[in-house]
């Protein structure tokens, strides 16, 4: 078996490092390229999407169980099939919590979507009212200013 000499290694990689001039001069704050306020909102979740909404609360309705026992194959799958029996009993009422509260967080999340869901429709619903009796107002005042005229 041939010995490493690290020195020897890591002399190399500084030489390498001094070579490339990309890591001679620190990195300043004017030459990181900034988002956009609108690419910054997105990734922040400060503006609303709902495609993106329902399709998240769809995972999370998949993906909400977190199975205590999975099967084991493979190196040391013996040692590690002891070692769950050992902690089944610390580890399923923690495993079955952690699902219960997933549960619920899906659960309430979807409640959340439908609860937007029903919102956009109200609001939608009252502007087209709104819009109606603007035009019944402007309509009412255009037949006041025309009997004004004729009196």
């Amino acid at each position: 078996m041939e010995s490493i000499n690290i020195d020897n290694v890591m002399e190399e990689i500084r030489r390498e490092v001094q070579k490339k001039p990309a890591y001679k001069e620190p990195v300043t704050f004017e030459e990181i390229p900034l988002l956009s306020q609108a690419e910054n909102a997105a990734m922040m979740g400060e503006k609303y999407d709902g495609a993106l909404l329902r399709r998240n609360v769809d995972d999370m309705g998949a993906h909400y169980a977190v199975p205590y026992y999975r099967p084991l194959t493979g190196k040391g799958a013996f040692f590690k099939r002891v070692l769950r029996r050992l902690l089944c009993f610390l580890l399923r009422p923690a495993m079955e919590e952690i699902t219960s509260f997933q549960s619920l967080t899906a659960v309430s999340l979807n409640d959340i979507f439908n609860y937007i869901r029903d919102q956009e429709a109200e609001n939608q619903r009252k502007t087209r009212k709104i819009e109606a009796l603007e035009a019944q107002i402007a309509a009412l005042e255009a037949e006041a200013k025309q009997r004004e005229g004729q009196a």
